[in-house]
Parts: structure tokens; sequence; C-alpha cells
């Protein structure tokens, strides 16, 4: 059985299926055989969707995954500074950004066929139900549904209707889903 040993100042891929480990290159890019004190020492690593990779101990570091070089963020250090102390980031974990509100409620397009198909695009989200209705004038009450209750869906719905009337209004109406 072969081991494999692994230096503690550089970056490696490993495969979870087999354990191999592929180097992927050293924190400092200036040492050719990285090793204290010109390289961070990373403790703890965490993927952020805003930026990439980052380790900590004693400082925090941006680190790339193509090359391992860890570029320092900011100037905070998390050890009290003496010699000898293990004291610093051991564990690391990023939050990710709240998610992007849903785009406001409204129709995008009405399209008309030659045919007199009438094609109606709007935003949507789950959530909630969507019911298109018709009308051949604005006065209230005088709209009536033509689908029934649409779930919603991310992004966008559409519905198409054949209003027979050469002229009217549509009205989508979105409720809260049970």
């Amino acid at each position: 059985k072969a081991n494999a040993t692994v230096g503690s100042h550089n970056l490696y891929i490993i495969n979870p299926a087999t354990g191999a480990t592929t180097l992927v290159g050293p924190f400092n890019s200036n040492e050719p055989d990285p090793g204290p004190p010109l390289s961070p020492v990373i403790q703890s690593l965490s993927w952020s969707d805003t930026h990439g990779l980052i380790g900590a101990f004693d400082h925090l570091y941006s680190i790339s995954t193509t090359t391992g070089v860890a570029s320092q963020i900011g100037a905070g250090d998390y050890t009290d500074g003496l010699p000898g102390t293990f004291n610093g980031v051991y564990a690391l974990a990023a939050i990710p950004p709240p998610a992007a509100p849903p785009a406001p409620f409204r129709i995008i397009s009405i399209t008309r066929s030659p045919a007199g198909v009438v094609d109606l695009e709007w935003t949507s989200e789950t959530g909630y139900n969507f019911q298109v209705k018709f009308g051949t004038t604005l006065s209230t009450g005088a709209f009536t549904p033509v689908t029934g209750l649409l779930p919603g869906t991310p992004g966008t719905m559409t519905s198409m209707h054949s209003p027979g009337d050469p002229k009217g209004f549509y009205l989508v109406e979105k409720t809260t889903a049970p």
C-alpha cells in the first residue's frame, strides 16, 4: 500500500472516489519549496459564490483554483501574534448571498396572429396561481376566465386564447397558491 505525502503549504485536488491527490500548486508562487515563513498558513477552506475559494488562519486569503496561489484579503490578523501559539481561524464558512427577488409581476407581451389567436406572456413565480381573463369592456365584473388556475413556475408563463371578438382586454390575476 502506497502512502502519499502532502505538503501543508500547497493546494491539492482530492479524488473523492479514490482519495488520490493531485497538486494544484503552492500557496506562495515565489517559493520553489514552500514552507514557513513565507507561505501563508491555511487551516480552513470554504467556497463563496462571490469570492471563489477562500482560506483562513492568521489572515483571510483568496486562493486561485488554477495555480494554488493565496493572496491576502485585507489587513485583519486573527492571531495574537505570539510565536508558538495556535490561535487563528480553524473553521470557515461562506454564507450565500440572498436570492434575487423575483421580477415584478407584469404582462410582458401580447401578440395576435393573423388567425386571431392571442398569445400572452407574463412574469411568474412558484407559490402562486395565475388565471387569464378576457372582457370586451373595462367595466367591473366584465372579465370572464379563459383559463383555469395555472400553477406558477419560475421565470415566465404563456397562454393562448382565441377571443372571437376583434377588440377586447386581458387580465392576468395572481393569487397565492394554497
